[in-house]
């Protein structure tokens, strides 16, 4: 199988940032969006990844951490290599073939609001000052990151949302089982079906276990 990235290869995408952090309420001193919800995730998490996706990224082996402790894992970098699809719902995709290694950094984070940000390389593939959200436990995390795409093939200024998330168990080193997801969330009616389906996506993980800290 050819290398590529997670991305759907027959695109060229421009990522732009899309951050939505959390806002205090003056009266109660609290981060109503990242409220711990039912289902162990913020409100904002909530709010940008639909149940039926969460559920479709679980029926694929994605893991979810949940919780509102999650590891400090700002000012760091990785790389996964390497990566191999673990599991996908789009049609003609190869399970165990190899993606181009992912490299990616988080910064800025804040566990008041549960926000950070995600800088991320993936062969042509690149997203720089993605607003996000983190959830987790002990040195459990997964961190939820909304990417706008629009294509500059066929008919340009047809974009679309998208949802990444990273998954993995935080160390002195590097990460443990890293896994990563990408899922289209609205696909804005895809009038020239350029894009994979609502609800579609694949996810990919290191193979050897360990993504090393750069």
């Amino acid at each position: 199988m050819t290398v590529k990235n997670i991305l759907k290869t027959s695109l060229v995408l421009i990522i732009t940032l899309n951050w939505s952090s959390c806002l205090v309420d003056e009266h109660k001193n609290i981060v109503p969006q990242c409220e711990i919800q039912a289902n162990g995730l913020s409100r904002a998490i909530n709010e940008l990844v639909p149940e039926n996706i969460l559920a479709e990224m679980r029926a694929l082996n994605m893991p979810i951490n949940t919780g509102g402790s999650p590891p400090i894992i700002d000012n760091s970098t990785f790389k996964g290599s390497p990566f191999i699809l673990l599991s996908s719902t789009i049609p003609n995709d190869k399970i165990g073939g190899q993606f181009d290694d992912m490299i990616v950094s988080f910064n800025q984070q804040d566990n008041n609001k549960l926000s950070l940000i995600v800088d991320y390389e993936n062969g042509f593939a690149k997203g720089k000052g993605l607003g996000s959200f983190i959830a987790g436990n002990g040195n459990d995390f997964s961190i939820f990151a909304k990417i706008d795409v629009e294509s500059t093939q066929q008919v340009a200024g047809i974009k679309a949302k998208s949802v990444y998330v990273f998954s993995g168990t935080l160390t002195p080193t590097g990460i443990k089982n890293f896994h990563a997801a990408l899922f289209m969330v609205d696909d804005a009616g895809d009038p020239n079906n350029i894009w994979i389906e609502n609800g579609q996506g694949r996810v990919v993980y290191d193979k050897d276990g360990f993504s090393e800290k750069l």
